[in-house]
């Protein structure tokens, strides 16, 4: 399927332009009213549709959301030669998560510190202390603000892109688009091939009968 965005403005030529780059073909691009965080994820997937004349209404699971996560105990001493972006010990990380879905509390250091187990780094569990990322560093690695963060054509082009593993099985999410009132669509298999260098895919949820 080709691109499609439905409207000319600024912010989805910027966006579509960043996608294409990216190598992604199959996305689209919605815009939404201001009041869309305000509404029922029932309603939100109804305005998405509203907003893309490429889209039908997506379902509740197809909504995503993108968050930048500082470790603020990263200790580059702990990983020579590599830098803040290290994907077996990174300073910040962007995670893909399901808005719908309940996150593991302790699903994100378990992660990393296994991936950092693994490659032998010897990391303790004192070292890890994850926090969303503040409005500086989110505004630096990405160039968004706060609900309108997107994996597509940031600054940190080598920040680690944390995925959960719904999202993964899936064919289509709606992402962030660049803009609080902008989402877009992005095809699952694609995206993740095109950053299969910097994606981590992971269990952030716990099973139906794991207590929070």
């Amino acid at each position: 399927m080709s691109a499609h965005f439905d409207r000319n403005d600024d912010v989805h030529v910027r966006m579509a332009a960043a996608a294409s780059a990216e190598g992604l073909t199959d996305f689209a691009l919605s815009r939404v009213p201001s009041t869309y965080y305000d509404e029922s994820f029932e309603r939100r997937c109804e305005l998405i549709a509203a907003g893309c004349a490429a889209s039908a209404i997506p379902s509740v699971d197809e909504l995503c959301k993108s968050l930048v996560m500082t470790n603020t105990k990263w200790n580059r001493d702990k990983t020579p030669g590599q830098d803040e972006f290290c994907m077996d010990n990174p300073r910040h990380i962007l995670i893909i998560v399901q808005y719908a879905a309940r996150i593991k509390s302790n699903a994100l250091w378990t992660t990393i510190r296994r991936r950092g187990q693994e490659a032998g780094l010897g990391i303790n569990k004192k070292s890890y202390s994850w926090r969303l990322a503040t409005e500086e560093d989110n505004a630096a690695l990405t160039g968004y603000e706060h609900g309108a963060v997107t994996p597509i054509g940031i600054p940190a082009d080598r920040i680690p892109i944390l995925v959960a593993k719904p999202i993964a099985e899936m064919d289509h999410v709606w992402i962030g688009g660049g803009h609080p009132d902008v989402k877009l669509r992005i095809n699952v298999k694609e995206f993740l091939a095109a950053y299969a260098d910097r994606v981590i895919i992971a269990d952030l949820c716990p099973d139906a009968d794991e207590p929070q």
